[in-house]
C-alpha cells in the first residue's frame, strides 16, 4: 500500500488534510515563507508531519530539518536541466551534509 501525501500551504489546508486522516503533508511551495513557516505550522498543528518541497536548495536542508520537518523534497535544485552527474553528486553531498 502506498500512502497518500497531499500538498498544502496554509494552516487550514494542513488541518483539513489531518482531519481526513493524513499523517504526512507536503508543504508546497516552501520557498515562499521559508523554514520558519514549518515551525510556525508545527506550533499550532496536531501530530501531522510536514515535508516541505518547492524551491529548496541543498544548502537549505538543515534549516528545514531543524524547523521540525520530517523530510525535505529537492527537485530542480538537485537535478535541474543541464547538470552533469558530478554536479548532481556534489549537490546531493551538500544536502546530506546539512541533514546530519
Amino acid at each position: 500500500m502506498i500512502d497518500f501525501i497531499p500538498g498544502a500551504f496554509t494552516p487550514t489546508e494542513v488541518a483539513s488534510a489531518e482531519e481526513l486522516g493524513c499523517r504526512v503533508v507536503k508543504l508546497y511551495p516552501a520557498r515562499i515563507c521559508g523554514a520558519h513557516h514549518v515551525s510556525d505550522l508545527r506550533s499550532v498543528m496536531g501530530d501531522v508531519e510536514l515535508v516541505p518541497t518547492g524551491g529548496i536548495g541543498p544548502d537549505d536542508v538543515g534549516a528545514y530539518l531543524r524547523s521540525g520537518s520530517l523530510a525535505v523534497g529537492l527537485g530542480s535544485s538537485l537535478v535541474g536541466p543541464g547538470l552533469s552527474l558530478t554536479a548532481i553528486q556534489e549537490r546531493a553531498r551538500r544536502a546530506l551534509a546539512f541533514a546530519n
